[in-house]
């Protein structure tokens, strides 16, 4: 028992996390409620709550570190980052399957968008726009600054993603500028992730999505 709060009777949250606050958490003021708690909760739900995981089903296979089951242990890490105004992310250093300490980074919210964009499509940023039998078909679409912006017309799907390609490159290229004093783990993904799209441009290849781009190094065949 601390003070009026009895912590052995509070309930898992969906079933998994363990809220050891000294503290109340979520007062009925929603003005004082704790911005640490509220980032463990939102983790463990998106994890662990059947109702979140079938509206996304991407987190099915996700799981959160056992070192931060309990709130305490989380937010003694989060307290060590530079959290404020940022997003919790497990995509840029992790491979995306686990929150941890050591997979898991505060980044800009844009910084977070970028890697999601298009996923599961053949040819990311094309889509088959008119069926009347027009010579260009396709339009290229992809998001610059947070807005969608129109790349064109095109004869192909592959014309139009590498029209998609283009304009991730020119915009990763903007964000690695803009957040040139990020930690230098993210801005060497960053740096791979250029790399990866320029040679994809080059050789013609198809960029399923931007996350692989974190995982692997493309090299010369000589």
């Amino acid at each position: 028992m601390i003070g009026n709060l009895n912590v052995r009777l509070r309930k898992p949250i969906y079933g998994f996390g363990i809220n050891d606050a000294d503290y109340v958490t979520q007062p009925i003021d929603r003005s004082g409620r704790c911005p640490i708690f509220d980032k463990w909760h939102s983790m463990i739900r998106r994890c662990y709550s059947e109702h979140s995981l079938k509206m996304y089903p991407l987190y099915t296979n996700v799981e959160v570190d056992v070192r931060w089951k309990h709130f305490s242990g989380f937010k003694v890490w989060m307290e060590s980052q530079n959290w404020q105004g940022m997003t919790l992310d497990k995509d840029w250093i992790g491979e995306g399957t686990i929150y941890s300490p050591e997979t898991c980074r505060f980044i800009p919210q844009e910084l977070n968008v970028f890697l999601s964009e298009n996923l599961f499509k053949e040819f990311p940023g094309s889509r088959l726009k008119f069926l009347d039998g027009r010579d260009k078909p396709y339009i290229s679409q992809s998001m610059v600054q947070g807005k969608k912006k129109h790349l064109g017309v095109f004869s192909c799907e592959f014309d139009a993603h590498r029209a998609w390609q283009m304009s991730k490159l020119k915009e990763l290229q903007r964000l690695s500028e803009v957040y040139a004093n990020i930690g230098p783990d993210i801005q060497n993904k960053m740096k791979l992730i250029e790399n990866n799209l320029s040679f994809a441009l080059k050789h013609g290849i198809v960029t399923s999505s931007l996350k692989e781009l974190t995982e692997m190094v493309y090299e010369e065949v000589t």
